[in-house]
């Protein structure tokens, strides 16, 4: 039988509560429907620990009588809570004699119940401490099995790049265990991993959403100015090249394409350099250069979902400045038939279909 959770438990004395108005009620529901009908040894312990707590001591103790009297001709075999038993009395005011404590001894054995432990008579019987330290033993060793299992799915995440997955899962974890260094570190890469996702995810979206064939080129005196700052953009990122994807940036919004790629190539390799280096290329109308490079970059994150979407989306850029124009359409039209959502896309394609492109 599968275990039932304790929030099923939960939900029964809720109800309960609601159609019987009263703790009283429900105690007097649960004794009737444990002398009357037939339970499980969960359902037993659960019920039996409510009547404990709604002091029922001694009409509980009539029930344990009433059990021992009917399996006297057959194996308890983990039916009774013993350990509530061991309770009751105790609380009773019952000192155990050598006798009974032989029989009860044996009873748990009987039952080899792991999670059984009495710590009120680890002075009258030293078998009680060993109980217990079987019983902690057994619940480590279940909760160690328990965080392997959870660290294998979070390593599956991580290699299936399922970010918001993943992310619950940790956040869980450090919960559960909040003084484990381990999952910390585990922790402070996943934000670095997130946020470089983040970027590039980002960078799909925040550059010009489509390639303008009719942009001007530079005037002869734009260009002087432009060799005078990508000169001195350059150089400070040969010095730095932790800045070089910044200072590339900056190039780039003064649609200076060719010295911010030029730029770029010193920057630190990343997800998010990659896909500015597309969108470089596509700017400066290294259409070719450019789907070369895009078939590079879906070699190295074929994992990632997202980057077949990416390099189509450019791909029917650099196509369409190719001139390969129906092709390049069907190309985003695939994009929006999978992912209607892909804003982008959408967006190109209204914008070429406004021009009688499409």
């Amino acid at each position: 039988m599968p275990d039932i959770k304790s929030d099923d438990f939960e939900r029964v004395f809720r109800d309960l509560l609601v159609t019987e108005g009263s703790s009283d009620r429900v105690a007097l529901e649960l004794l009737n429907r444990l002398r009357r009908d037939p339970t499980t040894p969960q359902q037993r312990k659960a019920y039996v620990q409510f009547l404990i707590q709604a002091g029922y001591n001694h009409q509980t103790l009539q029930l344990f009588e009433d059990w021992f009297r009917n399996t006297s001709d057959k194996p308890i075999a983990g039916a009774l809570p013993l350990r509530e038993f061991c309770e009751l009395l105790h609380s009773s005011g019952y000192r155990p004699k050598a006798e009974f404590l032989i029989h009860m001894l044996a009873a748990v054995d009987e039952v080899e119940e792991p999670q059984f432990y009495f710590t009120d008579w680890e002075t009258l019987d030293p078998r009680f401490k060993t109980l217990k330290e079987k019983a902690f033993t057994a619940v480590m060793v279940k909760a160690a099995a328990h965080k392997e299992a959870l660290l294998t799915k979070l390593d599956y995440y991580r290699q299936n790049r399922m970010l918001d997955e993943e992310t619950r899962l940790i956040d869980e974890l450090i919960e559960t265990y909040p003084h484990d260094s381990h999952l910390k570190n585990l922790k402070e890469n996943l934000k670095l991993r997130w946020a470089d996702a983040l970027i590039a995810r980002k960078a799909l979206e925040s550059f010009d959403e489509s390639f303008d064939l009719n942009h001007p080129l530079l005037s002869e005196t734009d260009k002087e100015a432009a060799r005078i700052i990508a000169s001195s953009f350059l150089e400070a990122a040969s010095q730095d090249a932790k800045a070089s994807y910044d200072l590339a940036l900056g190039l780039y919004f003064l649609e200076l394409y060719d010295s911010a790629k030029t730029t770029l190539e010193f920057a630190p390799e990343a997800l998010n350099k990659d896909w500015f280096m597309v969108e470089c290329l596509l700017q400066s109308r290294r259409f070719v250069e450019c789907l070369d490079y895009l078939i590079l970059l879906e070699a190295k994150y074929s994992a990632d979902p997202e980057t077949t979407f990416g390099a189509t989306y450019y791909r029917a850029q650099a196509l369409n400045g190719l001139g390969q124009l129906g092709v390049a359409t069907e190309l985003l039209k695939s994009i929006v038939a999978i992912r209607p959502s892909y804003r982008a896309a959408h967006s190109l394609l209204l914008k070429w279909a406004g021009r009688g492109l499409s």
